[in-house]
């Protein structure tokens, strides 16, 4: 079976620099500019008016080559809330507790160590947790899914990659995938590529919203505004859109310290740390950032649970939703249902609602996990080009009043852990915000116009894996409603967040995929 890896955009494959630093770990995110594309979005209503970024991967293996890493899963509650939005076992692997056996031989180089049954392989996640991350043991390098999965396979006479392109569009004839436009970088030539069996996109959730659309998969007013012929009408396309929220402090440390955490800092450390890494595969550059985390339930930051879940379960779930979705009865359905299981699961002491992460300097970022806000991608023009005219990004972080109360308990959280014991020996000082801010009220509106960032590079939902009668896109074999031979497999599946950084999960939703395009494959070629 032929295949066209389409992550939109690839680099040279001949670039030596590029691939030496995609072989990094951590690092890598700071050091691939050209293998990524970056998003500027519409301004957040939610962030007084800020606009803010969004970063997907522009290279073979997508995010994987050029993310912080982490390699964990969400609570078992995360993946039995996609079954009740109507997909049984697509996830089954993720959904039960591990035992304590040997890890395999699959794609992703495993380090040969036997499975903790606890800090999150167990199905809760909320906890202390030493975060594992997808590095070879070995030489000390990123395992990507370029790495994993296409290395190993590409002398296949039957597999090919073309690289320096974009998708454009996807090809219908009555309805049915037919292949996809594909442009050079260079010439900007569109060469038709057809399916023999059927297409299947994988260009992450900013970028499959944006050629379904441009092929006239979408909602139906979008698609009219564009002059766009219209195959068939979602509303659910680029809707749905969920990510988790990045707040980042700033401390000092008033006292010395004989090991100094923050030393990569340091331009000579920095560079001899570099050299040692290029010559052993060694040192501090095979860390892979902030392995230290702690997962909160909602109980773990705040007394008043059952106010909280009583105020959701009585509130109009739509009123905070935006113009996009108040136009569409799907949408306003699915958000519902979402908003339902949302309600009964956020108290729950088995889910986690904040993630706090410290790697041992004087900074500390928290992300909260259970947003209820939804934003849009949605095109604004007819130019595929991914990068020249990029969909417009709308997170509407912040929207939901619940959103902001959690970040606000999470942050005085995390102003505790560095005013403690543990910690007052360093003589902590806090930058920022800054001690002085205590009132909720300022330190809201702090976050709101400066400390949020509405993204934490894991854009999720916008082609929500649901019923198509609440905004869905695909089923749950992954086919695109209302269209033939056409499935979507990456991140915008996932109908709702997991309480996770969400590549391990995108890894077992592909490797669902591939089993259920193996199941079809002779149907198709018969």
């Amino acid at each position: 079976m032929g295949g066209l890896m389409g992550e939109d955009t690839f680099p040279d494959a001949h670039c030596e620099e590029r691939c030496l630093n995609a072989a990094l770990p951590y690092y890598a995110k700071n050091m691939q500019f050209d293998n990524l594309f970056y998003f500027t979005s519409v301004p957040q209503v939610g962030l007084a008016n800020r606009m803010a970024g969004l970063a997907v991967g522009a290279t073979v293996g997508g995010g994987s080559t050029v993310n912080g890493m982490a390699w964990d899963r969400g609570s078992k509650a995360d993946y039995d809330a996609w079954e009740e939005l109507g997909n049984p076992e697509l996830v089954d692997k993720y959904n039960y507790a591990l035992s304590d056996d040997g890890f395999g031989d699959g794609p992703v180089q495993e380090a040969g160590i036997h499975i903790r049954t606890d800090g999150g392989t167990n199905g809760v996640n909320v906890g202390f947790h030493w975060n594992p991350s997808d590095i070879d043991p070995v030489n000390g390098t990123r395992v990507s899914s370029r790495k994993a999965y296409w290395d190993p396979a590409s002398d296949r006479p039957n597999l090919s990659i073309i690289v320096n392109t974009f998708v454009a569009t996807v090809g219908f004839e009555n309805a049915t995938a037919s292949g996809v436009n594909i442009v050079s970088r260079a010439s900007g030539e569109t060469v038709f590529v057809p399916a023999q069996a059927e297409v299947i996109l994988a260009a992450g959730s900013a970028h499959t919203p944006q050629i379904l659309q441009l092929s006239g998969v979408g909602p139906r007013d979008l698609l009219e505004e564009l002059e766009i012929e219209q195959v068939v009408d979602l509303p659910g396309v680029g809707s749905n859109f969920q990510d988790h929220l990045s707040i980042s402090t700033a401390w000092r440390f008033v006292n010395d310290t004989e090991l100094n955490p923050t030393a990569l800092n340091d331009e000579d450390f920095l560079d001899a740390a570099f050299d040692e890494y290029w010559e052993n595969k060694t040192g501090p550059i095979t860390h892979t950032g902030k392995h230290c985390r702690v997962m909160l339930s909602l109980g773990n930051l705040t007394d008043a649970v059952s106010d909280i879940v009583a105020e959701l379960e009585e509130e109009d779930p739509t009123q905070y939703l935006g113009e996009v979705y108040l136009a569409s009865e799907e949408l306003m359905a699915g958000y519902k249902a979402q908003h339902a299981i949302l309600s009964r699961i956020v108290g729950s002491d088995e889910v986690s609602v904040f993630e706090h992460t410290f790697g041992g300097g004087a900074d500390m970022s928290f992300h909260p996990q259970k947003p209820f806000s939804r934003g849009t991608i949605r095109i604004a023009s007819t130019d595929p080009h991914p990068a020249d005219s990029p969909p417009q990004i709308d997170f509407r972080a912040m929207t939901h009043p619940l959103d902001m109360k959690i970040a606000l308990l999470g942050l005085k959280f995390g102003r505790s852990i560095m005013n403690g014991d543990a910690m007052s020996g360093l003589g902590t000082r806090d930058v920022s915000p800054g001690a002085d801010i205590t009132d909720d009220a300022e330190l809201e509106q702090l976050l709101r116009s400066r400390t949020i960032s509405p993204s934490n590079a894991h854009p999720v939902g916008t082609t929500a894996m649901m019923p198509r009668e609440l905004g869905g896109v695909v089923d749950p074999t992954l086919k695109v409603y209302g269209v033939e031979r056409l499935r979507v497999v990456d991140a915008g599946v996932f109908p709702l967040l997991p309480t996770c950084h969400t590549q391990a999960t995108t890894y077992a939703v592909a490797e669902k995929a591939a089993d259920l395009i193996k199941e079809d494959k002779a149907k198709y070629l018969r």
